[in-house]
């Protein structure tokens, strides 16, 4: 993040038009003036000069206005909030920071960085802000936000199957079934069921004497069937978490559900077109864990502009905008 800044700085061409400053909204105690914002939306004009239209044009400076007055005020209240939390960030970290940035676009000195920057009509204090701004945030939201982030083992399994199953590429299977009802003596049943597989029984012509207790949507063979289907007692014999702990071929039950009991065979196994869950596990964890971590502080940043009292006094670019003489 800090280290791409420069990049984003670098866009800038010729200098903008001259204005007179204004403010553009009070955050608590603190004034953000229209220059600032200004000054953040300077690297995207030359973009917006290259759109013929002029009321798409117009339409497309409120935008950016709107974009960047909202980053500066989620910057100030960050501040306030990391005052509260005894959170400082001084001029040797920004200096850091500072030598990350020439060494990642390859400037041999300080000097000439701050070249590039005249350059393109950007200040060296701008450039020392925002880098400021910009390890604050970071250090704030690890601090106050990130650390409070977790997610546990089937929270990452679930958005894996959700992640295959949008891919169409789950597991599947086709297995047998015999299924006794509690209300209709299955003590008795069950029994006899036995009696049949110690008999050396096939299992699909005793499933399909029973087929008659079976719900009306289901059949003694159930084909493509995927993970999260049948109750937990059954889906952890269907699915096992590894490979070797497939029961395929071979007859489980009783096994006792809400609704019953259940015998299973299963006797096709269609693979996943996924890579195995234990070898994107720790992936997906961290994919989880960032989506979180932006779900968290969006809602964050909305809390903290409920907390402090926010004032915008201009919504929209407050001077008549003229693209800079090519």
């Amino acid at each position: 993040m800090i280290i791409n800044l420069l990049a984003f700085i670098l866009l800038s061409t010729n200098p903008e038009p001259s204005y007179t400053d204004g403010i553009a909204a009070i955050v608590g105690k603190k004034i953000i003036l229209a220059s600032e914002v200004k000054q953040n939306i300077k690297p995207q004009l030359p973009k917006l000069c290259q759109i013929p239209e002029k009321g798409k044009q117009l339409a497309t400076l409120n935008k950016f206005w709107e974009e960047a007055l909202s980053a500066e005020i989620n910057m100030i209240l960050m501040e306030l909030e990391a005052e509260k939390h005894n959170i400082e960030v001084g001029p040797e970290q920004v200096n850091a920071a500072v030598q990350m940035v020439i060494k990642k676009n390859n400037f041999s000195s300080l000097k000439e960085l701050k070249q590039a920057l005249a350059k393109k009509n950007v200040s060296y204090f701008l450039m020392r802000k925002q880098l400021k701004n910009s390890i604050l945030r970071q250090q704030l939201l690890a601090n106050v936000v990130h650390a409070k982030v977790n997610v546990g083992e089937e929270a990452i399994k679930s958005y894996y199957l959700d992640k295959v199953r949008k891919a169409g590429a789950e597991e599947n299977i086709d297995f047998q079934q015999i299924f006794i009802p509690h209300n209709k003596n299955p003590k008795k049943h069950i029994k006899i069921i036995k009696k049949a597989l110690k008999n050396k029984v096939d299992f699909k012509t005793i499933a399909l004497k029973f087929a008659k207790f079976l719900p009306p949507d289901k059949s003694f063979l159930e084909k493509g069937v995927s993970s999260g289907l049948y109750p937990p007692q059954i889906n952890r014999y269907l699915f096992p978490d590894k490979k070797k702990n497939q029961v395929d071929n071979k007859v489980i039950g009783p096994l006792k559900t809400d609704k019953g009991f259940y015998f299973i065979k299963i006797v096709n196994r269609n693979e996943s077109g996924y890579l195995p869950y234990e070898k994107v596990r720790d992936k997906l964890k961290k994919e989880l864990i960032n989506k979180k971590m932006k779900k968290k502080t969006k809602n964050w940043l909305k809390n903290l502009r409920n907390k402090y009292l926010v004032n915008i006094k201009l919504t929209t670019y407050p001077n008549n905008f003229l693209c800079p003489n090519k």
